[in-house]
């Protein structure tokens, strides 16, 4: 479904093993969060859209209970930007091993942009939709800053 679909998959851009990771990074956040990498849209067309655009909540600003390796883990799984990601799932899994082990995982750097960099020209037309879509929803809350209306 939509919700743990990776931003090349929601653009029909060329996929590769971290499509994959980004999959299981959703399913991991939903885990461990209790809720949708991105939550709401009525239409297929709006969540596509916050799919790719939106940034999910830290799971440790949804429930500091979360151990910090575990919040790095899954946000790395889930970047927008499959250059951000793992390049594996043996490379997830490494850093799994070592949380479970009690050992820390690099944190992210919460100020990195994450945005996915569509690929081919047809992925940035669409992608150029899904802003225009977001910003005329009624769920602007959700939008990131950099795509809010500028009169707001």
């Amino acid at each position: 479904t939509v919700e743990y679909m990776a931003p090349e998959q929601c653009l029909s851009d060329p996929v590769d093993a971290r499509t994959d990771v980004f999959g299981l990074g959703a399913v991991m956040y939903r885990a461990i969060t209790g809720s949708l990498l991105v939550e709401g849209g009525e239409s297929m067309g709006v969540r596509l859209a916050k799919q790719v655009l939106t940034v999910p909540a830290w799971p440790r600003d949804v429930d500091e209970g979360i151990d910090p390796s575990v919040e790095a883990i899954v946000m790395r799984a889930v970047r927008k930007d499959p250059a951000q990601r793992y390049e594996t799932m043996s490379s997830l899994l490494r850093d799994v091993r070592t949380a479970l082990a009690g050992d820390a995982v690099a944190p992210i750097d919460r100020s990195l942009e994450d945005v996915y960099p569509a690929k081919t020209p047809l992925a940035r037309e669409v992608s150029t939709a899904f802003a225009k879509s977001l910003r005329e929803s009624e769920d602007r809350e959700s939008l990131p800053p950099w795509l809010r209306p500028s009169n707001e």
